[in-house]
């Protein structure tokens, strides 16, 4: 009865997260120039039990709960009046490499291998009311510190997740164009 509530309440979280983020999005700014918008790359890691990325459906799931965190860290009630996306755009799976040293010693370990799923992601904050520039610095706080918390709450939506690392921001960087040398003219005689 105890696991049947807890999944329950968690079960409500989720659905309170999902119906705030339509109602959030209701409230989106007509004019993107009115706007503050900050969108910040993510790469996490997570150890899954299937050697499979997340199918079309997961991604979504995925999405709605970190695109539902907002609620968890944003100051003053904020979240309200801030669309939030969050929007996968790369997965890659691999063997951990603690797991490929372990395979060599003992093969018939195979099926109890946790495969290492890596998601790279934006979040994506907009809003005509408030600064949005730390918000991502909030949600990487907010979500190194509440690993346990995700993990339940992608386990509650059969994500088959064992493990996940920290998230962490990847920086776009460009270098600079190199100066073009002045032509030197050439004198003939």
């Amino acid at each position: 009865m105890v696991i049947f509530l807890r999944e329950f309440s968690s079960l409500m979280v989720i659905i309170v997260s999902l119906i705030t983020i339509h109602t959030a999005n209701l409230l989106s700014p007509i004019s993107a120039s009115a706007s503050e918008i900050k969108t910040t790359i993510f790469r996490q890691s997570f150890w899954v039990e299937n050697n499979e990325v997340f199918n079309d459906f997961k991604v979504e799931e995925f999405q709605t709960i970190y695109s539902g965190s907002t609620f968890q860290f944003a100051p003053n009630n904020e979240a309200s009046k801030t669309v939030t996306n969050c929007s996968v755009f790369h997965q890659q799976m691999s063997v951990p490499e603690e797991k490929e040293e372990d395979e060599e010693e003992d093969e018939d370990d195979e099926d109890q291998t946790n495969f290492r799923l890596d998601i790279d992601f934006t979040m994506r904050y907009e809003s005509i009311y408030h600064e949005v520039e730390d918000y991502p610095r909030m949600f990487q706080n907010w979500t190194n510190q509440n690993l346990e918390t995700i993990r339940y709450k992608l386990n509650v939506l059969n994500l088959d997740v064992s493990d996940l690392g920290k998230a962490l921001r990847i920086v776009v960087s460009t270098t600079a164009p190199a100066p073009s040398v002045p032509a030197v003219p050439v004198v003939r005689n």
